[in-house]
């Protein structure tokens, strides 16, 4: 099994992402709520893709943000939102070890 194998199982095995996969298939259960959610994250990933600076990206992700402020108020697109930051907090955390350890191998 590849490092990057070993990695990915060790992180489906958390707390975190087995939050954020119930929370993702809470939604699932109400297909008009799910489609508007995927709609959102469609139109987050274009707008990452698409803007031609940091700063126009910022200004389309906050018009977006506004949008979602009212899908958010559903308890189960919440609980998601909570959920994907918690992993993504996790995640920072494991590539700031992972710099960490490897500069400390860099040195001299």
């Amino acid at each position: 099994m590849g490092i990057g194998r070993q990695l990915v199982q060790q992180v489906v095995n958390t707390r975190e992402f087995i939050e954020l996969k119930e929370a993702r298939s809470n939604i699932d259960r109400y297909p008009q709520l799910k489609q508007e959610v995927e709609a959102f994250q469609k139109k987050q990933m274009e707008i990452m893709s698409r803007a031609s600076s940091p700063q126009e990206a910022e200004q389309m992700l906050m018009r977006l943000n506004n949008e979602f402020t009212n899908l958010a108020q559903y308890p189960e697109v919440n609980r998601m939102i909570k959920a994907g930051e918690r992993f993504n907090e996790m995640m920072l955390s494991i590539y700031k070890e992972i710099n960490e350890i490897l500069a400390s191998y860099l040195q001299y």
